[in-house]
């Protein structure tokens, strides 16, 4: 009888963790160096070109290039803070 409980005992909690793994999730990030006119997220900083560059502050318009990030599902990924990227 004791064996039997445990059992029952085992499969609930692990049908409590199963079910609440469904309701975690984790913001998934893609970043890409492309041309400044088709970053279609948020522009992170901007490069002089896609491999070996200088780099620059993303309001600036000085450089053909940007690294362009999107959010979860394709939404915009926002930048705010003091969150450093390049030191």
């Amino acid at each position: 009888m004791v064996k039997r409980g445990l059992v029952v005992f085992s499969l609930v909690l692990i049908g409590i963790f199963l079910f609440s793994i469904n309701f975690v999730s984790a913001e998934v990030v893609s970043c890409s160096v492309t041309g400044s006119s088709s970053c279609g997220g948020t522009v992170v900083m901007r490069l002089s070109a896609t491999t070996n560059a200088h780099g620059s502050l993303p309001s600036s318009s000085s450089y053909p290039y940007v690294l362009c990030c999107n959010g979860n599902a394709g939404e915009t990924t926002t930048c705010t803070g003091n969150n450093k990227i390049i030191s």
